[in-house]
């Protein structure tokens, strides 16, 4: 038994984005596609050689990732012509993802920026991802008369993926002290 803060815990139901802040999508000068390095779903650091591109001086150009991340997906086969205006492929850092969630006009007046967030997803129901609400939307959604608010999640481990079902809880804390006790230690007796 010990004094603790109390944490006020508000659970939201949401989705992963389906893109994120860091998408780059790979372009190269005037040639002929001579050979893709990395494959789809592949890990690339930033400077990770991604293809070589044969110019129409007979030249050769090899092109380089500009992030690290994910490649998300390739446009171009071996063989295809290049040019400044096509993209070749993208990429995405999966770091760091938006999640959006809704809450509720009732709900709303304890929801700030900044406000720290646990996320859960049925794929690892185990694993609390960490994340900071950065946004929350000035207008309620006419269908759902929910507000909905974004949070940028941690996902170092890359266990979310883009698209994803999540829930979670928004914590805001407060000031007052309450004696409390570990769940672990509450026991039921006679079903009461």
């Amino acid at each position: 038994v010990e004094k603790k803060v109390v944490e006020n815990r508000l659970k939201v139901f949401g989705k992963i984005a389906k893109d994120t802040d860091e998408h780059s999508y790979v372009i190269a000068d005037e040639g002929v596609i001579e050979k893709i390095h990395v494959e789809l779903g592949a890990n690339v650091e930033k400077g990770t050689k991604l293809l070589t591109i044969r110019k129409s001086d007979g030249t050769r150009q090899d092109v380089v990732a500009d992030i690290s991340g994910v490649v998300l997906a390739t446009y171009v086969k071996v063989g295809d012509h290049t040019d400044r205006l096509r993209s070749l492929m993208s990429i995405v850092n999966l770091d760091k993802l938006r999640a959006t969630v809704d809450v509720y006009e009732k709900d709303i007046g304890s929801v700030k920026v900044g406000q720290k967030a646990e996320i859960q997803s049925i794929a690892f129901p185990e694993k609390k991802f960490t994340g900071e609400v950065v946004y929350i939307s000035p207008q309620v959604e006419e269908q759902s008369q929910a507000i909905k608010v974004r949070i940028d999640v941690n996902n170092s481990e890359h266990l979310l993926r883009l698209g994803m079902f999540i829930s979670g809880e928004l914590i805001a804390g407060s000031d007052k002290e309450a004696i409390t006790v570990p769940v672990t230690a509450l026991q039921e007796l006679n079903a009461e």
